[in-house]
């Protein structure tokens, strides 16, 4: 397996346009913790120009993982509608006293390796596919 990440400086995020109205009912992002960061992660529903439209509690990133390097899908529970055909942005966000270092950082996986994209996306290079993220939706 090969993993491509974009790292959390201190964000990362994806854009999305849901085909029909999308009631969220959790948020798994792949992610990658490298060494021991410091600080908290949380995962934001912004809208197209980086408002915050719906925020999960923030974890702290220590408690995310038992190893020096692990990668993984991680649960961030949120409730919030999406509209169809409206922009969105998801993005995994790191806070609390989290700052970007080589040896110590947090990042989302790309679904490049063992892809499962449903999205209408199409990447200009391979190294340029979307971001690993399961949206979970509550069922009407």
């Amino acid at each position: 397996m090969t993993l491509i990440v974009s790292e959390c400086m201190p964000s990362a995020y994806q854009f999305i346009t849901p085909t029909s109205p999308v009631f969220v009912y959790a948020i798994r992002p792949h992610l990658y913790i490298h060494g021991s960061p410091a600080g908290t992660v949380t995962v934001q529903i912004q809208d197209d120009v980086g408002r915050v439209v719906q925020e999960a509690t923030p974890v702290t990133i220590t408690s995310l993982k038992t190893l020096s390097y692990a990668h993984g899908y991680f649960r961030f529970l949120m409730s919030a509608n999406l509209a169809q055909d409206a922009t969105y942005r998801i993005a995994v966000v790191c806070g609390g006293g989290y700052s970007f270092n080589e040896s110590a950082y947090v990042g989302v996986c790309h679904d490049w390796d063992n892809t499962k994209a449903t999205l209408s996306y199409t990447a200009n290079g391979s190294f340029e596919k979307p971001l690993d993220i399961e949206i979970w939706e509550r069922l009407p």
